[in-house]
């Protein structure tokens, strides 16, 4: 696969992998004042215009809203408290009202300080393409801090069904300091290893390929989606670091 096929997708990943790079260093000043990183940052959120939904207690998630956008927290058990001082007592969200809230939405992710994971929701599902008559969608775009002077952002695609949601493929890409940006081999999924079952010899080798370029094509396509859910994530990491620093200098 030539690396052009994905050429918008590699710059995108380029520019906010180097952002969010610069986010984890800044973050790494606060491990050892966490529960002020979290109270303030919620209190952040809260200025900004974010409103608690509710909470899933099986994954320790808050949901909010933040002026029509969906955001999610993974809260370390120990900062409850510091939880509720802030944000008061939350509603408890079935299962049914967690699925309605993340309705196969695309999503950026990553840890922070004290929180197991932030997650920032794209407003629609993203159709990305179609194939053997199975839709692709857009899933996690995870950030990943791998190494100190890299860090990794793993892209999933879901095929959604009657039968449900898997995971298509995923792809990862290592962002170094230098700028440098290199993509792993594709990651297959259940879905489209289930596809491949049904083909033998050059022939499964040849379809797995179309596969791959196939999605990687349609991911390159949907970049300013992938640009802006990163975007986001990195604005509201800036935001909270902004916050705390200022507190703590002040």
């Amino acid at each position: 696969m030539s690396r052009r096929v994905d050429s918008n997708l590699v710059n995108v990943v380029r520019k906010w992998g180097s952002e969010l790079m610069f986010d984890e260093r800044l973050l790494s000043h606060f491990v050892e004042q966490k529960e002020t990183f979290y109270k303030v940052m919620l209190r952040y959120l809260l200025s900004i215009g974010c409103r608690p939904i509710g909470r899933d207690r099986q994954y320790d998630e808050i949901y909010m809203e933040c002026n029509g956008e969906l955001i999610s927290l993974s809260v370390e058990s120990e900062y409850w408290d510091a939880l509720r001082e802030v944000l008061g007592e939350i509603e408890q969200l079935s299962e049914a009202r967690t699925q309605q809230l993340r309705d196969n939405l695309p999503s950026a992710s990553t840890s922070l300080v004290g929180i197991d994971n932030f997650t920032v929701y794209g407003k629609e599902p993203v159709l990305l393409t179609t194939v053997e008559g199975i839709p692709l969608y857009l899933g996690e775009v995870d950030i990943l801090h791998s190494v100190r002077d890299s860090i990794r952002i793993h892209i999933v695609v879901n095929s959604v069904t009657s039968a449900g949601e898997m995971d298509f493929m995923s792809i990862d890409y290592d962002v170094y300091a230098s700028r440098l940006v290199h993509r792993s081999k594709p990651a297959l999924g259940l879905s489209v290893v289930s596809l491949l079952e049904k083909y033998a010899g050059r022939e499964k080798e040849e379809k797995r390929q179309t596969f791959e370029t196939t999605t990687l094509m349609a991911l390159n396509e949907k970049y300013l989606t992938i640009e802006y859910l990163l975007r986001r994530l990195h604005e509201f990491i800036s935001g909270s670091s902004k916050a705390v620093i200022t507190l703590l200098l002040y």
